[in-house]
């Protein structure tokens, strides 16, 4: 929100048109008279004024003391915006680590045929915007509409951030030049199959991933960060796409604060999701040709992991395999027409319970 910009002219107070619209709501308006009103002593005759001044309430200090206070109020409030779909499963845990005193909580839920919307209105103080129609991009849009506050955080469902990871981000856009942030990413490979693993070995070791923000999306900016963008545009890559609008110098993730991502159960839900990443990327790259999208660096698996660590040579062959079929499913996917899908496997509480979510997830695949 902008700043309230008073200039004094005389005994009188002039307000930016721009600004009053911008600044004062319905609600302020009255108060913001009563601020910019000129002192009764400056219309009267020195003797009167000197009589007036002895007698009259300090009115107009105390408005301006009042529209200062509540513009101060919603400028301390940050906004979390989150895009929900068919995620009744996560979206509690996701809540619980982003409620807060000054934290205004908007909830999309989008094209949902689960609980979601009702679990997310149950939460006290949590607004939610619901959307019939399906897709990641009008949600955070929505929802984007109804926050108010900065900094503006936008967390994926099945993001979990831990307890004091919103005040560490916070910090951390605090500092000089410094206009998007996320948590530092730790990937679970517990129980998984062995390509699985091998896959992360690699990949948790690229170069790309120290300060880049793509990934599950957990990423929080300033308000001149914000300022960078009007809409989330209609592409896969949410991630990639807020990535690309910050230099090496204006985004940062912020080590002293982990969000653990689980990894697919199964080597076939980690190739599904490969191709909507690769395809995201590529539908990302299309779009804006000669644009600041990160440039895929091919051989990085080669050149900076496995020849430093000759040991992790059967993880890179791993790597490249799962990496080239997923590289031929994308172009494939992008021919025949992507949307936004999930990873069923990891939304569950148990394997058991996987096999199930999956099947009722093939058709948002």
């Amino acid at each position: 929100m902008a700043s309230l910009s008073i200039k004094r002219q005389g005994p009188f107070s002039v307000v930016d048109k721009a600004t009053w619209r911008q600044v004062c709501p319905d609600k302020l308006r009255k108060m913001t008279l009563e601020a910019t009103r000129p002192p009764l002593e400056a219309l009267q005759s020195p003797e009167r004024a000197a009589h007036t001044r002895s007698v009259q309430p300090r009115t107009a200090s105390r408005a301006t003391i009042q529209v200062h206070t509540a513009i101060e109020e919603t400028r301390n409030v940050t906004s979390v915006v989150i895009a929900a779909h068919n995620e009744e499963t996560v979206i509690g845990r996701c809540l619980d680590g982003v409620v807060g005193p000054d934290v205004q909580v908007v909830v999309a839920p989008n094209g949902c045929v689960d609980n979601t919307a009702e679990i997310a209105r149950q939460r006290p103080g949590i607004e939610v915007v619901e959307l019939t129609q399906a897709g990641k991009a009008g949600a955070l849009n929505a929802a984007d509409a109804i926050a108010e506050g900065f900094p503006r955080f936008y967390v994926d469902a099945d993001v979990t951030l831990p307890a004091g990871a919103l005040d560490a981000l916070r910090a951390a856009l605090r500092q000089p030049g410094i206009l998007a942030v996320a948590p530092r990413l730790c990937y679970d490979v517990r129980r998984r199959p062995l390509p699985v693993r091998a896959y992360y070995a690699i990949f948790t070791r690229l170069p790309a991933h120290r300060h880049a923000l793509f990934g599950p999306l957990a990423v929080g900016l300033s308000e001149q960060g914000r300022e960078r963008f009007e809409r989330f545009p209609d592409l896969i890559a949410d991630d990639l796409f807020l990535d690309s609008l910050f230099g090496p110098a204006e985004k940062r993730r912020v080590a002293s604060t982990t969000v653990t991502v689980a990894t697919p159960y199964r080597t076939t839900a980690l190739l599904r999701r490969l191709v909507r990443v690769r395809a995201g990327s590529m539908q990302m790259r299309q779009a804006n040709p000669g644009g600041t999208v990160r440039a895929s660096n091919t051989f990085s698996w080669l050149r900076d992991v496995v020849l430093p660590r000759p040991w992790l040579l059967p993880a890179g062959v791993v790597y490249a395999a799962i990496t080239v079929a997923a590289q031929v499913g994308a172009r494939r996917a992008l021919r025949d027409g992507i949307r936004w899908g999930q990873d069923r496997s990891t939304r569950a509480a148990s394997p058991a319970e996987n096999s199930v979510s999956e099947a009722k997830g093939a058709v948002n695949r």
